[in-house]
């Protein structure tokens, strides 16, 4: 996505830096198992509830959205294959 860690922690809410922090979330709980709380804590003391909302929002839209389901699909599997030997 061509987004900076910071702006990842950061307070804007554009849609080129929304979208990337869900999918952060989305990809921090389903491959890490943190929970809301802590990922909240990582990504710039959000509240709970702002990350259950951004974890929610990427699992509707990628049954949806075909393109955002490849993407997804496609850093988990390069995730795990760098990372997570």
């Amino acid at each position: 996505y061509k987004v900076e860690p910071s702006e990842i922690k950061g307070a804007l809410r554009t849609k080129e830096i929304v979208t990337p922090r869900n999918v952060v979330v989305y990809l921090t709980r389903e491959l890490l198992g943190m929970s809301f709380p802590n990922i909240g804590s990582v990504l710039g003391n959000r509240k709970h509830a702002t990350v259950m909302y951004s974890y929610d929002q990427i699992n509707k839209q990628k049954e949806t959205d075909f393109n955002l389901g490849k993407e997804i699909k496609g850093l988990t599997d390069k995730i795990k294959l760098e990372y997570m030997c």
